[in-house]
């Protein structure tokens, strides 16, 4: 299976290895073996995946089930001051089917800037912790510390999201207890 380059491919699979890129024989790829009876989403940012379904005469099931969902943000950088972003699937909800979504890109500002978000539109699931669906806001420095800013609920923002770096790497996360329609936001350099 080959997608266009540049689009997140997600496959939620049953009793299959699921490899990203080419076929195993070339040495690229990265999913190991999946098998058993529950969904498990794949992502691959690299627009081919690989699908080998094995099975032998011992057990008889209903076979695999496969879902495609592609979203051109994901993986994008976005440098242009003034540009407005919406979620993967805006202004439809996150498809039927999809047990958990994350989709990650990144903002550049010029070195030394700061970046300033402002929502125009916010519905995601609300919870005081934000633990479900979110959009956490990491400075790309310290990716894997603390997000600067996390958002969620159905209220859009009154007051903008100041983020203090130049290089920002957005998360958006969903999980498949609600389904909500995103965000849409507007980012600016200052």
């Amino acid at each position: 299976m080959t997608t266009t380059t540049g689009p997140t491919t997600r496959l939620t699979t049953e009793q299959t290895t699921v490899y990203e890129g080419l076929p195993p024989s070339s040495g690229n790829y990265r999913s190991p073996r999946r098998c058993g009876t529950s969904a498990i989403p794949v992502v691959t940012t690299n627009g081919f995946i690989y699908i080998h379904v094995y099975t032998d005469s011992s057990v008889q099931s209903g076979g695999m089930l496969g879902r495609l969902v592609f979203s051109k943000m994901c993986g994008k950088t976005y440098s242009k001051n003034g540009q407005e972003i919406s979620s993967p699937f805006y202004p439809d909800s996150l498809p039927e089917g999809i047990t958990e979504y994350v989709c990650e890109f990144r903002i550049t500002a010029p070195t030394g800037s700061t970046v300033r978000i402002e929502f125009s539109f916010l519905h995601m699931e609300a919870h005081d912790e934000c633990i479900y669906d979110r959009i956490e806001f990491y400075n790309e420095a310290d990716i894997n510390g603390e997000p600067l800013q996390i958002v969620c609920g159905e209220t859009v923002p009154t007051n903008p999201v100041y983020l203090n770096t130049d290089s920002v790497v957005v998360k958006v996360i969903s999980d498949y207890a609600y389904t909500s329609y995103g965000f849409v936001f507007t980012y600016w350099f200052e």
